[in-house]
């Protein structure tokens, strides 16, 4: 009989030494959190997880937009999901950082006045304006490096006063049927673009009329709406609209011009208008026969492929 009662003791006493350590055994909850930021994960143990916060995270030139469960950023997680971990469990549950990059307004302006205004990516590069043009003037360069952005930015526009007054002319083509300009008369118009840059004329001639009836418009009028819309001042644009080949091009081009001050004038047009064309001596002809033009004693150049001539 004391030999049952005191196995009965015995099992009693483990039982309630095994009741008390299942009680006792702690549960353990981290949470891991991977940045995305070229950072180290972080790992906090969750003591109370009714008080409990997640990290508060900043990273420069991003927002942050959450943690989430996976790094495809499909769960999104808030403290209230979070469970504790059961009694003698070791729980780890991972989080992951989702940033959105800022953007930044980036305005270019001339003499003040915006022509563009873009919205780039922390980090990235917003793409140069086409500054306005300015009589007498000459653009060099915008003040500001605009390669990396990093804050809202105001670029301006850089010129300095040209010695001599330049005046550009532009020579037509031939118009599509449907209204729309020639690849040639592009190609004409883009290295006008580039011209105009490097010598900032105090006015530009677009000069062609209407040779193609079908097109219903002028080749003046044609290349003064493209040159407007590439952000060229509408101010400084001469229309020539009367002429039907590259001979009255040139006498017409210098009536327009004999109440304007200038110095040089540079045709632009591209090679072959050059070569297969009396081109030059039609406007030396055209300046000299032109008493007004004669007695501003004017230089005439070339500009075609991008060299001046």
């Amino acid at each position: 009989m004391k030999k049952i009662l005191l196995i009965v003791f015995i099992f009693c006493i483990f039982f309630m030494l095994g009741c008390k350590t299942s009680e006792e055994k702690e549960a353990t909850l981290y949470v891991c959190y991977s940045l995305n930021n070229g950072t180290r994960d972080i790992v906090e143990k969750v003591e109370d997880l009714s008080t409990y916060k997640f990290l508060k995270v900043e990273r420069e030139g991003y927002r942050f937009s959450g943690w989430y469960g996976d790094e495809e950023f499909e769960a999104k997680i808030v403290e209230e999901d979070l469970e504790m971990a059961k009694s003698g469990e070791v729980k780890t549950v991972y989080l992951y950082a989702k940033w959105v990059k800022n953007q930044y307004r980036v305005a270019f302006k001339c003499d003040g006045s915006e022509v563009n205004v873009q919205y780039v990516d922390y980090n990235e590069s917003a793409v140069a304006a086409n500054p306005k043009q300015k009589a007498g003037y000459k653009f060099v360069s915008w003040d500001k490096d605009f390669s990396k952005v990093t804050c809202d930015m105001e670029v301006n526009a850089v010129y300095v006063e040209t010695n001599e007054k330049n005046v550009m002319v532009i020579l037509g083509n031939w118009m599509n049927d449907n209204g729309t300009i020639s690849t040639t008369m592009k190609q004409r118009l883009e290295l006008a673009l580039v011209a105009y840059k490097d010598f900032g004329p105090a006015y530009i001639v677009v000069s062609g009329g209407m040779a193609n009836a079908k097109a219903g418009i002028s080749e003046a009028q044609a290349m003064y709406n493209y040159l407007v819309e590439k952000g060229i001042d509408k101010n400084i644009i001469i229309k020539e609209d009367q002429s039907m080949s590259t001979y009255q091009n040139a006498i017409y081009t210098m009536t327009k011009l004999e109440n304007i001050n200038f110095k040089n004038l540079i045709i632009v047009s591209t090679i072959e208008h050059f070569v297969s064309y009396q081109t030059i001596k039609y406007f030396n002809d055209a300046a000299y026969n032109n008493e007004i033009i004669r007695n501003k004693n004017i230089n005439i150049m070339i500009y075609t492929n991008n060299n001046i001539v």
